[in-house]
This record gives structure tokens, sequence and C-alpha cells, in this order.
């Protein structure tokens, strides 16, 4: 991380774009069945035998996930947003304008429906515009998987120019 510890007064309104005419790009994103099984061995210390309590939960437990009303184990929210954020950031990077954005300042999205985790890989429609306004470039994005709908709805990140160093 870069810079001193900030705090501010209020949350910052969220950015607005108006999408009445759609999200200018798209592209595909692939994950494998188990991408669940280990993002849920990452967020956890591996050194301690993880209990038999602890495995219940709907994204790694299929049978609690169909009790739960799921047709299949579902994503972590965050598993999803890690890799959308990761692939939307690498395509901006491979643009001579906005690869000059490296600080990521603000992101944020509405989850909207679970990313079902089946035995296939799971393949998601990433629908993206770039905007750039005072200085800054925000990705307004959504992700539609094509069985279940859009699993993130009004997500953004907002992108500035770090300050120089010199």
């Amino acid at each position: 991380l870069e810079g001193k510890d900030t705090s501010i007064g209020s949350v910052p309104n969220r950015p607005q774009w108006n999408n009445s005419e759609g999200y200018e790009k798209s592209t595909t994103l692939v994950l494998p069945s188990n991408a669940a099984h280990v993002w849920d061995a990452c967020i956890r210390n591996t050194r301690v035998p993880k209990a038999k309590s602890s495995d219940i939960n709907v994204h790694t437990n299929l049978a609690l996930a169909e009790k739960a009303g799921f047709k299949s184990r579902t994503f972590t929210g965050l598993c999803l947003l890690a890799n959308v954020m990761t692939l939307l950031l690498s395509i901006s990077s491979t643009s001579a304008f906005s690869s000059k954005f490296t600080k990521l300042e603000r992101y944020g999205c509405r989850f909207s429906k679970p990313v079902m985790a089946m035995f296939d890989e799971i393949c998601l429609d990433i629908q993206y515009s770039l905007h750039v306004h005072e200085s800054k470039l925000t990705i307004f994005f959504q992700v539609i998987q094509e069985t279940d709908g859009a699993a993130i709805k009004d997500g953004y990140m907002v992108l500035s120019i770090p300050a120089s160093h010199l």
C-alpha cells in the first residue's frame, strides 16, 4: 500500500454513470469449478486442521448448499469480485492511455445473485465501460452468468494517477 493512513468523515457518493446505451465492451472470465475450495483454503490458517463444524457453508459443501435451496455450491462474493477486478485491471493496464491510472482509490458493487459452482468450469460475461472524469478513470462493470443472470450489478473501480515522488 502506498501513502499514509487516512480517514474520511463520510462515505462519498457512488460514481454515477448513465448506462442507457449499455456497456461498451465485454470479455469472458473462466473460473475453475474448484475455485470456491481454493478461496476457502486461502482465507484460513492451513497449519490448523479445519474443524468438521467449519465445513458448513454453501461455498464448499454441496449437501448444505442444496439444503439451503441452491442447485449447487456457490462462489463467495469476494472470490468472484477479486477475480473480476484482477481481469479488468489487467485489461485496462494494456492501453497506453489507461495504463497511467495505477492507483485504485475506490471500488464497489452490488451482489445480486450467487454464481453457481457446478462441476464444470464457470464462464462469466464481464460487461464494462471505461470513463475518464476529473483526472480519474472509472471502470463500470457487471457480471453475468449465462444460466442464472446478473451476479454483480453496478460495479465500479475508480483509479487515479499516483502522485510523483520526485
